[in-house]
């Protein structure tokens, strides 16, 4: 008869087993398991409004966006290069023209943002600095005109092809602007011309149709004044001006014959303009333009007069109203997109700050100003946001009250200082956005706190989630056939994937600080879009750093006791000061003054061993506490943070080992340094221990070194590790040069040239490997170079392998009659220039290693470290060494591969990546990988394979038949056997 006993032990173990499989059943590297955030950036101007597409255009620091404005996400980017800026752009309907700083022009369509056609045009001047801009275009039907300095060309609006070219004949004549009546093919060039200290207006008119026939010039006075502000506009077919005594607005219909400007007497309006000082001629709508006057009486006050064409064909001008600007307001013309609702109405959007509130309130200017929209929000103050940098106002839609009545429904969006970009309706955020975020420059991440984690399931649920993966599996099987035993009750909240996440720490806390003065908590377990915790805004500093310690020597194992040192300089009066902060909750827990020390004072992470410590049990534990050694810049005082009795005690008994370095590129010299005990006291002096020299003609571009204290100087192997090793590269000439150093002894291990180099050059160290990357100009192709530190007896063979494949024998003499070989290969990277080189962590170091290029297409190609490994042997070596290979290696080729699989982010571009990040997780497969640029971006990949991850299609039901199977076969078998005994016995 079969075991009770057995039976029973054999279902309890498949119940437990199969109730608790649910870690390891994760996707740590698909599309549904990463989170992508595009981001907009710093917003300079927004330029035009789709109102069918519902979508706004803005100029931003790096390019131009078009923003959605129900959902405030991005329809289309225009990125430039970093260091390429935009210096004019022109917006219709279908077009959007750009010129940037490097004489670049480009013509996009501006629905979806694709290039039509780009140029070169080396005739613009980037040097005029009498105007804002001395070139720009003009929309016709079916060509463009483009000008510059003094000349102008036609181009084909679609292809950007020349049609003809116009030159000025004065040099001292600065074109403007430029119209083209079409129907009498005539092109007017507005001009400016300055002489003897007086400025001119001269508008130049030539006839197309008749190439003989000769060009005619106007000339009339215009006001000038110090500021070179701008003092003539076109609108529409009127050319605005201010006369010479800032009297009159003149205005010339260039549709009708030329002669004599008409004037509109500025005494009319009754405004005394004496105390005024005039600082712009804008236009705002189609058939209106204002005067913009600063206060010289109170600073930050302003005067905006507003005038309309009242009529196009004679160009007469009407005053309508002036308005009032106070300090801390901003006012913006409310765009309309519907001319239907309001087809000659002027809107001004006035906001104003206060400390508690912002007022948000929108004007109609008529004969008498009215009251449109008033809105309050206290969640935008300037304590909290900055000052308002640029603001945008349309009308969205028209809601009908209770009286039968319609109100209109007024958009108000805003880009604060802190780089918060809010859309705000009826009182309301309808959404917002964090731009500072885009920025990023420094970061650290640390594991979710073990507090928050789920709690482990009761007996009930565990029943229910091991019933539900058994009939899901029977389910699918037999394809729905078994629907009806599935449970009504939704069970995957029970074993939801994100609470497994959670257990094996593949969800952080990240804290980052960016470039607009803002410091974020970031919980990836919210997702990208909902995942900042807390937020400081310290605009009065500029963040530089930030760096770890800890509450106790206790918690080194345990990240809830983890504090974050942020350092910022203040911008008035440039001194330091460290902010401690808790990084889950945001709390700054202490804001520390570092007098004495200049920005630029070296700052070190160090972790110190302290005393033993004694439990409840009286074991020993082993202790360390991290904290923060700052250095003034010529050595003389230094500061350990946080200044506790513990901190202070683990720095004295440990100061005679800490040895630090300090790389100064004026003088072309890398310095170390230690610690001195003065006589008789617990003070210790900074004392140079080394000095190395480099060349006066080499240029330092940057270093890279080891993790101190990750692991001792052993051999393992043939391997090298070496926690103080030093890699500095220098560049002299198209050549760079990687120095070896080792902190500890003090000596040069190797030297390493690369030729035919064009910077950037850049290092990274992964234990026993060096990698470089670099672009070669001989071979037209960027370069990935690798060498591998290997420690032998003088008797091995020393070699490292040249770019041909050949070997150069090396020696170098090491202590304990040990020599350290090198193993070099160079491989070439078909994809575009690699921004940066980051290698993945695991928990316990035993996985194999990936390595990840950020490019600077955006996206991030993950390689095995198998295909850096100097050791590949050539295929002409592979047939005499295969019997040698103790480990499979591909054979050496020239090209690294790139196949669109190893992108691991998987179609998304991260735009201007800056840095990438990656951290261990609980799980030894997996490895948290975060990058950013203007963009976010993280994910989990697993370089060794899922080998301890069971895959979602993993099916239970045919694991349990095989195992329920093999049991009846066995007890079939035993009964058998047990026969057969018995019938042998008796025989």
């Amino acid at each position: 008869m079969f075991n009770f006993k057995f039976t029973l032990f054999f279902l309890s173990f498949l119940f437990f087993s199969f109730s608790n499989i649910k870690c390891t059943q994760i996707q740590p590297q698909n599309k549904e398991n990463l989170e992508f955030y595009q981001g907009i950036g710093e917003i300079e101007e927004f330029i035009h409004l789709i109102p069918q597409k519902n979508s706004l255009i803005a100029k931003t620091k790096n390019g131009i966006v078009s923003i959605n404005l129900s959902n405030g996400e991005i329809n289309w980017r225009f990125i430039l290069q970093e260091t390429e800026k935009i210096k004019y752009f022109l917006a219709d309907e279908k077009w959007l023209f750009l010129v940037s700083n490097q004489k670049n022009i480009f013509m996009l369509n501006i629905m979806n943002g694709r290039i039509l056609w780009q140029d070169y045009i080396e005739e613009i001047d980037l040097q005029n600095k009498k105007y804002s801009h001395n070139f720009g275009g003009y929309f016709s039907k079916e060509s463009f005109l483009f000008y510059s300095k003094n000349y102008v060309e036609r181009r084909d609006l679609k292809k950007g092809t020349i049609e003809w070219k116009k030159q000025l004949k004065s040099s001292q004549i600065q074109i403007q602007n430029v119209f083209w009546n079409e129907q009498e093919n005539k092109l007017f060039l507005i001009a400016n011309s300055i002489k003897d200290a007086k400025s001119n207006l001269v508008i130049q008119v030539s006839d197309l149709s008749n190439d003989q026939m000769e060009d005619v010039q106007l000339s009339f006075p215009l006001f000038a004044n110090n500021k070179n502000s701008k003092n003539f506009i076109l609108l529409e077919n009127s050319v605005i001006f201010l006369d010479e005594n800032l009297q009159r607005i003149g205005f010339i219909n260039l549709k009708s014959p030329l002669g004599s400007p008409q004037y509109y007497s500025l005494s009319k309006s009754k405004i005394d303009l004496s105390t005024l000082d005039f600082s712009e001629l804008k236009k705002i709508k189609s058939n209106h333009f204002a005067l913009v006057f600063n206060s010289m009486q109170n600073q930050g006050k302003q005067l905006m007069m507003f005038f309309r064409m009242k009529n196009l064909q004679d160009s007469s001008i009407e005053f309508i109203n002036s308005l009032d600007i106070e300090q801390d307001t901003t006012v913006v013309i409310a765009q309309n997109d519907n001319q239907d609702k309001f087809p000659n109405d002027l809107f001004v959007c006035q906001l104003s700050q206060y400390e508690k509130q912002l007022v948000v309130e929108v004007k109609k200017i008529g004969d008498s100003i009215e009251t449109a929209e008033i809105m309050e929000y206290h969640t935008f103050t300037k304590s909290q946001t900055g000052r308002i940098i640029n603001a945008f106002t349309i009308p969205r839609s028209v809601k009908k009250m209770k009286s039968s009545q319609k109100k209109v429904l007024w958009n108000t969006l805003v880009f604060f200082e802190d780089q918060k970009f809010v859309s705000l309706i009826e009182g309301k955020s309808l959404w917002q956005r964090e731009e500072a975020l885009s920025q990023i420059i420094k970061y650290k991440i640390i594991d979710s706190p073990i507090a928050k984690l789920p709690q482990k399931e009761t007996f009930s649920q565990s029943m229910n989630i091991f019933y539900y993966k058994i009939m899901n599996d029977l389910n699918n099987f037999f394809n729905g056939k078994f629907a009806f035993l599935m449970p009504s009750n939704n069970f995957d909240a029970l074993i939801n994937e994100k609470k497994r996440q959670e257990e094996f720490g593949f969800h952080k806390i990240m804290v980052l600080i960016s470039n607009s003065s803002q410091i974020f908590g970031f919980d990836t377990r919210r997702g990208i879009y909902d995942g900042i915790i807390w937020k400081h805004s310290l605009l009065e500093y500029d963040l530089m750093d930030i760096f770890t310690t800890n509450s106790n020597s206790n918690s080194n194992s345990n990240s809830n006791n983890k504090i974050y040192l942020v350092v910022a300089k203040s911008k008035k009066t440039s001194t330091l000061t460290g902010f401690l902060i808790n990084p889950f909750n945001g709390e700054i827990i202490q804001q520390i003054q570092l007098n004495g020390f200049s920005p630029n004072s070296q700052f070190i992470s160090l972790s110190l061993p302290t005393n033993n410590l004694k439990n409840s049990q009286k074991s020993t534990i082993s202790s360390s506490i991290e904290l923060v050694f700052v250095v003034n810049e010529d050595h003389s005082s230094w500061k350990i943070i946080p200044e506790t009795e513990e901190a202070l005690k683990a720095f004295q008994l440990n100061a005679h080992k800490l040895k630090f370095f300090s790389i100064v590129p004026e003088e072309h010299k890398v310095k170390g340094f230690g610690f001195e005990k003065k006589d008789d006291s617990d003070q210790f002096n900074i004392v140079l221990l080394w000095n190395k020299i480099f060349s006066s003609d080499e240029e330092i571009l940057g270093y890279s070194t080891t993790s101190r204290g990750q692991f001792p100087q052993t051999l393992a192997g043939n391997q090298y590790f070496n926690p103080n090793l030093l890699a500095v590269s220098t560049y002299n000439h198209e050549s760079a040069f990687i120095h070896l150093i080792d902190l500890e002894s003090d000596s040069i291990l190797g030297i390493f040239e690369y030729e035919n180099v064009e910077k950037p050059f850049r290092i990274k160290i992964s234990r026993e490997c060096i990698l470089s990357t670099y672009w070669s100009t001989k071979y037209k192709s960027y370069v990935v170079s690798t060498i591998r530190l290997e420690a032998s007896d003088f008797s091995a063979k020393n070699y490292f392998r040249n770019k041909d494949g050949s070997k150069q024998n090396l020696l170098y003499s090491k202590e304990k009659e040990r020599s350290i070989d090198f193993q070099q290969a160079s491989f070439l990277l078909k994809p575009s220039t690699s921004t940066d080189i980051k290698i993945t962590k695991s928990y316990k170091g035993i996985t194999s290693k990936a390595i990840l290029f950020g490019l600077s297409s955006g996206d991030i190609l993950m390689l095995h470290e198998k295909f850096l490994d100097p050791s590949r042997p050539s295929l002409i070596e592979l047939k005499e060494i295969e019997k040698q290979i103790q480990f499979e290696l591909p054979p050496y080729l020239t090209f690294l591969p790139d196949q669109r699989p190893l992108y691991i982010t998987k179609g998304n571009q991260i735009e201007m990546l800056r840095d990438i990040a990656t951290k261990e997780t609980k799980m030894e497969s997996v490895s948290f990988v975060f990058a950013y640029g203007l963009d976010l971006f993280y994910t989990w990949v697993s370089p060794s394979g899922s080998f301890d991850i069971l895959h979602n299609d993993f099916h239970f039901f045919i694991l349990i038949l095989s195992i329920f199977g093999l049991v009846i076969t066995i007890w079939i078998l035993r009964h058998f056997i047990n026969n057969r005994e018995i019938k042998s016995n008796w025989q």
